[in-house]
């Protein structure tokens, strides 16, 4: 006898099943492929430039104070007076920023009514602890010739003496309290310490001024400084005391000489710049703060200019990891879909403003990646932003 073989239909939980499964792996695979799309890091780029070196190179530098000095009143109070000048049509107004004042001008003053009034409590204080130690002087000296005479017990001689230190006391307290009263009668008035020009004013007439609130800063500028950034390859070149040329576009015709007075120890994180001050003197008051100066450095002294060679901005330098106290830049590689930043090794060449030449490593026409570089790493997924 024959048997009958049938074929049993899927259940529709098994078939249910099997969907589930296929529509997982499908999905599986379409995360996998978004998350690989968002692991691209956006970054920017730029194509190589031909540049030719040139000798010395010119830095743009802000002009700032040598020393400024913020002042604030110790006493509240509402604002009665400011310093007056003359405006350029003879008139009288408020001091304002950039108005130059010398030591010891009163800027502002705030309402003294009430410390005038405790300067006088003060000194009638002051006077009635000094009758009474008067009065304590006299009953000492009357009970010492009682005790001598023998008609005053010792403890009542010992209560005069004491009631005497007391009024004595009294009397110094009392003098303290009116040095107080007088000082913060004095600090109603807030002077310049020194000759300057007005930086900032916080402080308007009316207004109530705050003890430790900055209401005016005060620059000196019998020196300025003017500050400026170099890469680390020109860093190595600066020394303390250096003497270097600056010119301003606000001052035709004029070239300053300074100094090298300071040398950042670190390089800034976001620029990778060196900052470094030069002190120039400002005897004549020229130069103002807030110039823009630029600064000649001599960093090459071949005779003649090199051939055009590749040039990067320095935003695209980083350091090679394969190899200590060695360069490197991000080159863009790969096609459209699937880009990467591939470390290349590179030797730095001279030194142009905010670029820097490549000696060789790199060619013009590539492109590497001028924004961003610093958190890559080699063979990174990178996406090419505008």
């Amino acid at each position: 006898m024959t048997r009958r073989i049938e074929a049993f239909p899927l259940t529709c939980d098994l078939c249910l099943g099997l969907a589930l499964c296929t529509s997982i792996v499908l999905g599986a695979g379409c995360a996998s492929t978004t998350q690989a799309e968002q692991a691209a890091t956006p970054v920017r780029a730029e194509r190589v430039k031909a540049a030719s070196a040139e000798r010395g190179v010119r830095y743009s530098a802000q002009i700032i104070p040598v020393d400024q000095v913020s002042l604030s009143f110790k006493t509240s109070g509402y604002v009665l007076e400011l310093m007056q000048v003359k405006d350029v049509a003879g008139r009288s107004r408020d001091l304002e920023k950039g108005d130059a004042v010398m030591a010891g001008a009163l800027l502002a003053r705030v309402e003294e009514r009430d410390y005038r009034s405790k300067v006088s409590r003060a000194e009638a204080a002051v006077a009635q602890a000094a009758a009474q130690e008067e009065k304590a002087s006299q009953d000492l000296a009357r009970a010492e010739t009682l005790f001598a005479a023998e008609a005053l017990p010792k403890p009542d001689l010992d209560a005069a003496r004491a009631a005497h230190r007391s009024a004595v006391a009294g009397v110094a307290a009392a003098r303290a309290d009116l040095d107080v009263a007088k000082s913060s009668l004095d600090d109603t008035s807030l002077r310049a310490p020194r000759r300057g020009v007005v930086l900032e004013r916080h402080l308007d007439r009316g207004a109530l001024a705050s003890p430790g609130a900055v209401v005016f800063v005060l620059g000196a500028v019998d020196s300025l400084k003017a500050v400026f950034g170099v890469p680390d390859a020109v860093v190595q070149q600066m020394r303390l005391g250096m003497p270097l040329t600056a010119t301003a576009d606000a001052v035709a015709d004029r070239t300053f000489t300074g100094r090298v007075t300071t040398i950042a120890p670190a390089a800034d994180r976001e620029t990778h710049l060196f900052s470094v001050e030069v002190t120039i003197a400002n005897n004549d008051g020229v130069l103002r703060p807030g110039m823009i100066a630029s600064i000649q450095l001599d960093d090459r002294h071949d005779a003649a200019p090199a051939a055009a060679t590749p040039a990067v901005p320095l935003t695209a330098i980083v350091k090679d990891t394969t190899k200590d106290g060695s360069y490197a830049v991000f080159v863009v590689n790969g096609g459209t879909s699937n880009l990467q930043a591939k470390l290349r090794p590179i030797t730095p060449g001279a030194i142009a403003g905010d670029g820097i030449q490549i000696a060789s490593g790199l060619s013009a026409g590539e492109q590497v990646i001028v924004s961003g570089a610093a958190r890559l790493r080699d063979g990174e997924r990178i996406t090419v932003i505008p």
